[in-house]
Parts: C-alpha cells; sequence; structure tokens
C-alpha cells in the first residue's frame, strides 16, 4: 500500500508527527528519498534545501526531542513534500500545538502550498482553521456533505442549521421574534449587531436587557435577553468611551436585508 501511494503521488501530515526519534530531522527528512531509490547525497541536498526554506536550517542535526511542536511538525511538513507529491493529504496536523503556535503555523502551511502549487486536501475539525487555509471548504454532517463552497459563503450563507451553527457563533432564531413578518428561521452573527445609536437608519432595532458581558480585548461579547425571552448574542467592537454592565438596558440594530434564511 505505501508503495503505491508513493507511486501515485500523495503526501501526508498527520496528527501526531510520527517522526523517528533516533534520527535527527535532516535525516528523517531524508528516510523517503532513500526508500524510493534516491541516492545519498541527492537525498541531503534535498533535504536540506527544504528544511532551509521552512526556517530549520540551525536545526538539521537536532533529534525531534530536542524541537519545538512547530518545529517537529515543519519537519513533518518537510518530510511529506521530500518526494514531490502531486497531493498532500493533512490530517488535523495543528491540533497538538498551543493557540499561538496553531495561527503561526497554519499561516506557514498555506504559504508554502501556494508556492508549492500543490493540491491540498485538509481536514479539521478548528473553524477558524478551515477559514484561514481554504480555497474551498466541504462541510461534512454524519458522513454526508452539508455544504461545499469558498469560505466566505459557508459562512455569510450558510444553507443549513447545521452549517450556521459549525461554521463559527450564530444567533437561530425564528424572524418574527425579531420584529419581522416572515414565518421563516434566520441566522444573524454575533458582528452583524450594533448598537442603535451607531446604526445606520433604516436598521431593524429590537430592545433587551444585557444579561452577560465579556470583555476580550478588541471585542465585547454580550447575551441581551429581548422582552420575548430571546437571547442575542452580539459582538462589538471595543470603545473606550462606552461603560456596559449586566442589568443594563440595551437596543441592538442589525441590517435585515443581509439576514440569511435557513431551513
Amino acid at each position: 500500500a505505501r508503495t503505491r501511494i508513493r507511486r501515485i503521488g500523495i503526501g501526508f501530515v498527520y496528527q501526531f508527527h510520527h517522526l523517528l526519534p533516533e534520527f535527527s530531522a535532516m535525516e528523517n527528512v531524508m528516510m523517503p528519498q532513500l526508500i524510493a531509490g534516491t541516492s545519498r547525497s541527492a537525498a541531503k541536498d534535498r533535504a536540506r534545501d527544504l528544511l532551509t526554506r521552512m526556517g530549520l536550517e540551525p536545526r538539521l542535526e537536532h533529534r525531534p526531542s530536542e524541537l519545538s511542536g512547530g518545529e517537529q511538525q515543519r519537519v513533518a511538513v518537510a518530510r511529506a513534500l521530500v518526494l514531490e507529491p502531486k497531493v498532500l493529504l493533512f490530517d488535523e496536523p495543528l491540533s497538538n500545538l498551543d493557540a499561538r503556535l496553531r495561527v503561526s503555523m497554519r499561516g506557514e502551511i498555506r504559504s508554502l502550498q501556494k508556492s508549492l502549487g500543490i493540491t491540498s486536501i485538509y481536514v479539521t475539525h478548528d473553524q477558524e482553521e478551515a477559514m484561514s487555509v481554504s480555497d474551498r471548504i466541504a462541510l461534512m454532517n454524519a458522513g454526508r456533505l452539508e455544504q461545499v463552497g469558498v469560505p466566505a459563503d459557508i459562512y455569510r450563507k450558510p444553507a443549513s442549521r447545521f452549517a450556521a451553527e459549525f461554521m463559527g457563533t450564530t444567533n437561530l432564531v425564528e424572524a418574527t421574534k425579531l420584529g419581522l413578518a416572515a414565518p421563516v428561521w434566520v441566522s444573524l452573527r454575533p458582528e452583524a449587531l450594533r448598537f442603535a445609536e451607531e446604526a445606520p437608519a433604516g436598521w431593524q432595532r429590537v430592545a433587551g436587557t444585557i444579561v452577560h458581558l465579556e470583555m476580550l480585548g478588541p471585542l465585547t461579547r454580550l447575551d441581551v435577553r429581548l422582552a420575548n425571552g430571546t437571547i442575542l448574542r452580539a459582538a462589538i467592537l471595543d470603545a473606550p468611551q462606552r461603560v456596559l454592565a449586566e442589568g443594563q438596558a440595551a437596543t441592538l440594530a442589525f441590517d435585515a436585508t443581509q439576514l440569511t434564511v435557513v431551513p
């Protein structure tokens, strides 16, 4: 099976790096080439070139135990690329890294994939990661395709309630609860809500009470309970002059023409 995979040109980057612990970074990247029959000198040159491109030139002779998690992952990516596959498969490659390193590594993977022009299939449960690395997303639910499209469409125009909720936080609510006449369910993203006094004229207004508040630096997340009991989650850009508190009355506004109707 492994010989066939090499022959048809498929590279793998696993969730766990599976680097050979007794070998250096250089030797780990040389290994697939040696198995494929490449001469040792050519394999070494190719491994050094790839690892250098990935910023690992000072770490060529280090074993996996001497490398950070991000460095190990870069070695794993180099190993997958060294035989110049036609297709590269990623199986949740960043799930074992801390949050900051995941953000950095997904940018590196995206940049490398673009520069090499290799078709890549990337499996992840992290919605933000999927949005950041993809040209197209296939969203799966219980083994079937729920929606396929470019990231912006998957996020802004979800085809179902599952798609709306899976791709980030949203408010799934009956339109009548928002003061609209249509008897349909809609998706309203938290960032689409603004305080009424900061919204354009003509936007739909809904009044309620702040029941939960989280200050997250540039964003403030709040839950507002409307008079009909509906709770709307909002994400508002921070404004130093604004003072908010739980129990405070708040009127939110949104552009009704931008609501997404979901089945």
